[in-house]
């Protein structure tokens, strides 16, 4: 991807230097193969690391300051953005080529951006600030696949009508699966490559969706959340009807177009109870009606998507603490119980 985004470090530090004039020669996140840049100006030092990918470009600052600086920043091209406060002691603020504030990011916050051509200023205050961000074509949403990402659609739609004003979203957190998620990308990649444009792909994919779940958790769950268990509930009955135990769990995740992992927490916290706990409820139900309409249990092993009698009665057991006969059988004595006619 064309470089378009450049944070002018040498305006306050000069030119680059080698790596050993820094007391602080490596960086505290490393992007392997990277193109870094060190800095020194006084007791101040800044390392800035950049890899250019086909699909999104990224890059990181580590710097060490003395006093609050406003690094220049000057963007070429429309796109958007993602920047990641890392670390640090106070929040940074992105302000307009006429130095008014845009918005701020705080310490283990981030926030997406769309901007602009246009020159930028990063107000960065003094002692040590780690960024992480990255920059990627808007046309990577298309076809109605930014519909869950309700957060950026005045972003996405401000890239599409190539506005003229910088838009940001709502800051989200960042945890210790994001970064996790970023350590794994930028110490996995590879130079030169032919898989490494499908890695980069995938590892930006995964890292909003994980920004998706973060704000979520934050700002929608009381409400979204609540909403998303009530559709994995209806989708449950609805498939274990259907397919039985043969149903996966993980196409929920693809008919709702949300992670696995979010849609876990939503079903948990709304109703007390893991997915496969409440299907195999469905199941237990399901089977228990068939034996009860006089349905032999090799039929119902095969209604509840069993391959093998054995696997049914196998889990039968394990939910009923009895066998499937048993059951059979306490139905039969049971009506006997209510009809003494029955047998005379």
């Amino acid at each position: 991807m064309k470089k378009t985004l450049h944070y002018e470090l040498s305006d306050y530090f000069g030119a680059a230097v080698a790596s050993k004039a820094l007391n602080h020669p490596r960086p505290r996140l490393s992007i392997r193969h990277a193109d870094c840049s060190y800095f020194v100006n006084g007791e101040a030092e800044a390392i800035e690391q950049e890899f250019d990918g086909h699909y999104g470009y990224l890059y990181s600052h580590d710097l060490w300051l003395e006093e609050p600086v406003s690094f220049t920043i000057q963007v070429d091209m429309a796109d958007l953005h993602v920047l990641y406060l890392m670390d640090g002691q106070e929040e940074i603020y992105l302000l307009d080529a006429l130095q008014h504030p845009i918005c701020t990011i705080a310490p283990g916050r981030a926030r997406y951006l769309y901007l602009p051509e246009e020159r930028y200023y990063l107000s960065v205050p003094e002692s040590y600030t780690q960024l992480f961000g990255f920059y990627f074509d808007g046309q990577l949403f298309r076809q109605g696949n930014e519909r869950p990402f309700r957060f950026l659609h005045a972003l996405i739609e401000a890239y599409r009508r190539e506005a003229t004003e910088p838009q940001y979203s709502i800051d989200f957190r960042v945890g210790p699966r994001t970064k996790a998620r970023i350590q794994y990308l930028l110490t996995h990649l590879e130079s030169g490559q032919l898989n490494t444009e499908r890695f980069v792909l995938d590892g930006l994919t995964e890292l909003l969706l994980i920004s998706r779940d973060k704000v979520l958790e934050e700002y929608e769950m009381s409400s979204a959340g609540k909403l998303v268990a009530e559709k994995v509930q209806k989708l449950l009955q609805q498939y274990v009807a259907q397919e039985g135990q043969e149903f996966r769990l993980s196409q929920l995740g693809e008919d709702l177009q949300l992670s696995m992992s979010y849609i876990k927490r939503a079903f948990l916290a709304q109703y007390k109870q893991s997915l496969s706990s409440y299907k195999n409820d469905l199941l237990l139900e399901k089977s228990k009606l068939l034996l009860a309409l006089g349905t032999s249990i090799s039929a119902v092993a095969y209604d509840c998507g069993y391959n093998s009698l054995g696997a049914f009665c196998h889990f039968f057991k394990k939910q009923t603490g009895i066998t499937a006969q048993a059951y059979i059988q306490g139905l039969d004595a049971d009506e006997g119980l209510t009809n003494p006619s029955a047998g005379s």
